[in-house]
């Protein structure tokens, strides 16, 4: 029983997840090209939700499915999939530590 509650809470958190990557993407839809301050923001929002998110340590920690990247792997993809899967200014601002 209690596996199951584990299953079903581990299906909410990651559609939450995706909900809030989602509503986030388009926030950095939004952005206006008049004023680099708000793109700036909007930027700086995104990196502290990814952390938050647990977006750095994802790449780089083991999972039962596959080994964690290393970090300079790590870095090189999100800066390969910059402009493309993900916004050029948040790969920009979006530092690791090791």
């Amino acid at each position: 029983m209690a596996l199951v509650q584990l299953k079903e809470l581990e299906e909410k958190l990651s559609a939450t997840r995706a909900a809030t990557i989602c509503a986030l993407a388009q926030l950095l839809d939004l952005k206006d090209l008049q004023t680099g301050c708000h793109s700036t923001r909007l930027a700086e929002w995104a990196v502290r939700v990814a952390r938050e998110l647990g977006v750095d340590e994802a790449l780089v920690s083991s999972r039962p499915y596959r080994k964690g990247l290393p970090l300079d792997e790590a870095v090189r993809r999100l800066l390969q999939a910059s402009g493309t899967q993900f916004d050029p200014d948040v790969v920009h601002r979006f530092s690791f530590s090791s």
